[in-house]
């Protein structure tokens, strides 16, 4: 088989309906590296969150987290690229968000050991619930803020805003009008009920990361991508053949592929092999 690039969102798209990877799909795409292919996991999720669920798998890959900003060639962990935000900017989302309803989170890297950093103060005891929830699922450490100032960092991956969709969209509209950061309104893959707007640096994105994987490898691979929220539209718009996973994806999702799958993990293993015998492979 000619080389290609497999570039595959997580949530909601190799995982199944448990949040698992299934065994079949990990055995599907072990086979698919031994041909030749290359394997990229691009997902809005920071390392470690990922890393959970990829550290088993018996093939190499790359992985891109916080939707791009980092850059991993594993499984040795070498970090390819980083695109942060600075705290310049930081203060400026908090100058146009104290208008809106909730709050953000700040996502580091290893450095500070992945730590979170949250107000408690601007969020509603609800939401608040919510990203204490959130804290018990990361495996990493939470820390409280009493204003941005406290800050340990000057740069940072990744700002993600929560809420309900008519909470967040407006902030979403007002930061795209004055700052030129990425941003991507998506469902929080943990809850019926809020969304996530995910601020990164204007670089950083899921489908600048399938172009910085190819300029890596010096290489204009066939890209096969597939993903299933907002987030991964960029992702999608960079594939030579884009699958989008489930008929309740965003339309603005549909609108950009070339494929709609039925179900999320051994569900898109069909799609994928559609995929390839599109591109001749």
């Amino acid at each position: 088989m000619k080389k290609i690039l497999i570039a595959l969102d997580i949530d909601g798209t190799i995982t199944d309906e448990l949040g698992q990877i299934p065994l079949g799909v990990i055995d599907y795409l072990k086979k698919q590296s031994d041909l030749g292919a290359i394997i990229a996991f691009i997902t809005g999720r920071f390392f470690p969150f990922a890393y959970v669920h990829l550290k088993d798998l018996p093939f190499n890959y790359f992985l891109a987290t916080q939707n791009g900003a980092q850059l991993f060639e594993m499984p040795t962990k070498k970090n390819i690229y980083n695109y942060y935000l600075s705290k310049d900017v930081l203060m400026e989302i908090d100058h146009i968000a104290q208008d809106y309803q909730e709050d953000f989170i700040i996502y580091t890297d290893e450095k500070l050991d992945y730590q979170t950093f949250y107000r408690t103060g601007r969020f509603s005891k609800a939401v608040l619930d919510h990203i204490l929830k959130l804290e018990s699922m990361a495996f990493h450490p939470f820390t409280k803020l009493n204003c941005l100032t406290e800050l340990p960092v000057r740069a940072f991956p990744c700002i993600k805003n929560f809420g309900t969709y008519e909470q967040v969209k407006p902030l979403n509209e007002a930061i795209a009008l004055k700052l030129p950061v990425e941003q991507s309104l998506i469902q929080d893959p943990t809850s019926e009920m809020y969304c996530m707007n995910l601020i990164t640096h204007s670089q950083a994105s899921k489908g600048g990361a399938v172009k910085n994987i190819l300029r890596f490898l010096n290489s204009d691979l066939k890209v096969i991508g597939a993903g299933n929220d907002r987030n991964d539209i960029s992702l999608l718009k960079a594939s030579d053949i884009a699958i989008c996973i489930g008929h309740k994806a965003p339309n603005e999702l549909k609108e950009v592929s070339s494929m709609i799958a039925e179900t999320s993990g051994l569900g898109l293993i069909d799609y994928i092999e559609k995929a390839k015998q599109v591109l001749g492979l």
